[in-house]
């Protein structure tokens, strides 16, 4: 449905980085369709070009797009190697979309719940406080009630630091099409009994981070005089205070919302 994959040449992006940062960039982020399977057109692995652009010199951090559990599964040993890097925001994006197998396969998505939670394990032994972000879809055609339960019970087992959900909606062309769809009521309900447990899951995340202290780096401004930074697991942080963007800023992080942490600067704002 996507087309043939086509890695842009490694030269190219490590190029265009070397300019974004000699511009003043703070950030790097490596996206695309899905950044896990960058390079096996090419021989060229996703670990490699992550190795090849921490070597840029400069003062930034790096932050991996979204990547399939059946392609960062094969690379997955180098990838965390590399996350090692004092660059890299400990961040990984992985898709799950159910935490069923046979909805996983009805999907067609090429992986199983067990994989995806070996992934998370792994990732977790290397980073403890590192961030997990997925996907889930409500309510596929042949989704049960004991399937969504299992979708729950894997976000609950995993940690997530953050869910982009959305409920099922037929792709032409795709077998799924043609499929019976669930009571709209049921999907509904489905949820947001899963956007509960999303916030439930995230809040407990995020408060392991308080009482903690690290560089933040400012990203965007916000509303009443407050700016957002990053910290190093790619989480917001929201400062109060007048601070230029790209700024690093020693914080302690004090506060938090289900998604966002609130951090105290060590030293004062400019005015």
């Amino acid at each position: 449905a996507r087309g043939r994959l086509l890695s842009y040449r490694p030269g190219d992006i490590i190029s265009r980085a070397e300019r974004a940062v000699g511009e003043g960039v703070r950030e790097i982020w490596l996206t695309s369709q899905d950044a896990g399977a960058y390079g096996m057109d090419c021989d060229y692995p996703l670990s490699r070009l992550l190795a090849n652009l921490c070597d840029i010199s400069g003062d930034f951090r790096i932050r991996l797009g979204m990547t399939s559990p059946i392609w960062i599964y094969e690379d997955l040993d180098e990838i965390l190697n590399v996350m090692e890097h004092k660059k890299m925001f400990k961040f990984l994006h992985i898709p799950l979309q159910s935490g069923s197998n046979h909805v996983l396969a009805d999907m067609k998505r090429g992986n199983t719940r067990e994989q995806f939670v070996e992934l998370c394990d792994e990732f977790r032994s290397r980073f403890p406080l590192g961030a997990l972000m997925t996907d889930i879809i409500v309510g596929f055609p042949t989704e049960t009630e004991e399937d969504f339960r299992q979708t729950l019970s894997v976000i609950e087992r995993v940690g997530t630091a953050a869910v982009n959900r959305s409920k099922f909606s037929p792709r032409p062309g795709t077998s799924a099409a043609s499929m019976k769809r669930i009571c709209g009521e049921i999907v509904s309900r489905r949820s947001r009994e899963l956007n509960e447990v999303v916030r439930r899951v995230a809040r407990r995340y995020i408060q392991g981070w308080l009482g903690r202290a690290e560089m933040v780096v400012t990203a965007d401004y916000k509303k009443d005089g407050t700016v957002m930074a990053h910290n190093t697991a790619y989480r917001p942080v929201v400062l109060e205070g007048d601070w230029p963007l790209g700024a690093s800023i020693h914080v302690r992080f004090d506060g938090c919302t289900d998604f966002h942490l609130e951090g105290t600067p060590d030293i004062p704002a400019s005015s």
